[in-house]
């Protein structure tokens, strides 16, 4: 009894070491040698069934099926210790014919010709989707060319209509053409501002009222002044471009006036018969067409133009200019 007692675990303990020994034979090896033999299974009976490897042809004669071969009976791999058999097909299954393959084929080319065309006219269509957005769109203002239209310099020039305004009935004043020449810095986007620098010819016919025994013809005299300008403007652009090279401007400020020189007249006028600073309000409308500018301004004097007499200038500006 006692014999059987130290024997048995000596018994145990063997049989379950030679059972750690053997191999594990997991899902996936089973399922991969599953996979082999349906391999070999169907390389033997394309094989046996005599299908050419070279293109189709056009002969008809090609396209009758081939009479069905049995599939020979083939040995099926023994099982390991342990591991299942692999399954077995029912029923064996019939060689595919040539006709069969050629059709398949066949129907394999249209669907391919088939795709290649949907795929070009989808290609054509983006195509054409792109080139009419891209022409209806206007490109993009770089930032080179963003900061260069944000801040653009300017010149012009052009003839004005100048005359003074007074309330003495002793003399009266009328227009007549003079001329302005300048340039500006103009800066912002809808809204902006403006400061320029400008030498403007003011010419004016006076006459006097009171002399009696006299013709008008013999009191009168053309006043000629010079002065140098400094409008200072903000304005406001209703319409423009995204560039801002081309819009509609709305602007209105102040200038300073100050006088050069009063050229020789019959009433004697001198430099010191004038304020040597006047100061006017304007307001102008301006377009601008690409680099081109074209502006018309409205000058009107706050401060007499003459030291002893009431006159203000009411001016009237022109000017064709060229900006950067």
């Amino acid at each position: 009894m006692n014999r059987f007692f130290l024997i048995a675990p000596f018994v145990l303990v063997t049989q379950l070491s030679a059972q750690a020994q053997q191999p594990v034979q997991s899902p996936v090896i089973e399922r991969t040698e599953s996979i082999l033999y349906e391999k070999r299974i169907t390389e033997k009976r394309v094989s046996n069934s005599g299908i050419p490897s070279s293109p189709l042809s056009g002969n008809p004669a090609s396209m009758v099926p081939e009479p069905v071969v049995a599939e020979p009976s083939s040995p099926v791999p023994s099982a390991r210790p342990g591991q299942p058999a692999a399954p077995q097909p029912a029923f064996p299954e019939p060689p595919a014919s040539q006709s069969e393959i050629r059709l398949l084929r066949m129907l394999m080319e249209a669907q391919g010709h088939k795709i290649d065309s949907i795929q070009q006219e989808i290609f054509r269509q983006k195509q054409a989707a792109t080139a009419s957005t891209e022409g209806q769109r206007e490109p993009a203002a770089s930032p080179a060319t963003f900061k260069r239209d944000n801040v653009s310099v300017g010149v012009y020039m052009g003839p004005n209509l100048s005359t003074y305004s007074t309330d003495q009935d002793s003399l009266g004043s009328r227009a007549r053409v003079g001329y302005q020449l300048g340039l500006y810095v103009r800066g912002g986007g809808r809204l902006f501002g403006q400061l320029g620098a400008e030498y403007v010819g003011i010419s004016s016919k006076r006459y006097s009222k009171d002399d009696k025994g006299a013709s008008l013809n013999q009191l009168n005299s053309t006043i000629n002044t010079h002065y140098i300008q400094v409008p200072l403007q903000i304005g406001y652009r209703p319409l423009m471009t995204r560039s801002k090279r081309t819009g509609i401007r709305i602007q209105a400020g102040a200038e300073l006036s100050y006088l050069l020189k009063a050229d020789k007249n019959d009433f004697k006028l001198t430099d010191a018969d004038y304020n040597q600073t006047v100061i006017n309000l304007l307001g102008g409308l301006g377009v601008d067409l690409g680099p081109i500018t074209l502006d018309v301004a409205y000058h009107h004097g706050i401060r007499d133009a003459y030291r002893v007499e009431n006159a203000k200038l009411r001016m009237v500006s022109a000017s064709l200019g060229f900006k950067f």
